[in-house]
């Protein structure tokens, strides 16, 4: 999935496993996930966390209650289409006794990314890889380098010939 346009586009294989295959972790998602996993697609990204609306506005969007999208939003975690960023947590407990307050204990966040790899198997996963921006910023700036290494290798050599099947090897991969 990607924006193109201010539009969303979908990858086949991401729409086939959200919408129409079982999950692998073998929980059901309830068509009010469903319908809010769709919401999320337009709000949320693959690559960075980001906040999510208010519960009200969600809810209000769906029709339904704010109870409700919280179950559908804990239920889209567990089941691992949406990703929590740590970091950003919060605890909210009640309880009398210590043991019930580390039971009650959860974690609030409304940082979140939808995991493409969601409901991949693992060897589906290393077949199919994806990056963060982390790794593509690296591998630019590692490309960027040998370019530039190559590039100074070759103009030291003072050799027309040898500039101009650069530039025409470089002009090709921009064009790619």
């Amino acid at each position: 999935m990607y924006e193109k346009d201010g539009k969303i586009i979908f990858d086949k294989g991401f729409f086939e496993r959200l919408y129409i295959e079982t999950p692998i972790s073998g929980k059901q998602l309830t068509s009010l996930s469903l319908r809010l996993a769709s919401v999320l697609l337009e709000e949320l990204d693959m690559l960075e966390y980001r906040r999510l609306s208010f519960r009200t506005k969600l809810a209000k969007k769906l029709n339904v209650s704010n109870t409700a999208v919280n179950d559908s939003l804990i239920q889209l975690e567990e089941v691992g289409f949406l990703e929590r960023r740590i970091g950003e947590v919060k605890t909210s407990v009640s309880a009398d006794s210590e043991e019930d307050k580390i039971r009650n204990t959860r974690r609030f966040s409304d940082y979140f990314r939808i995991n493409y790899n969601y409901n991949l198997k693992e060897e589906e996963i290393s077949m199919d890889k994806r990056y963060t921006k982390e790794e593509i910023k690296t591998i630019c700036d590692e490309t960027v380098e040998q370019m530039h290494q190559q590039f100074h290798a070759v103009m030291s050599t003072g050799d027309l010939q040898s500039i101009a099947q650069f530039i025409q090897i470089l002009e090709g991969k921009l064009v790619k």
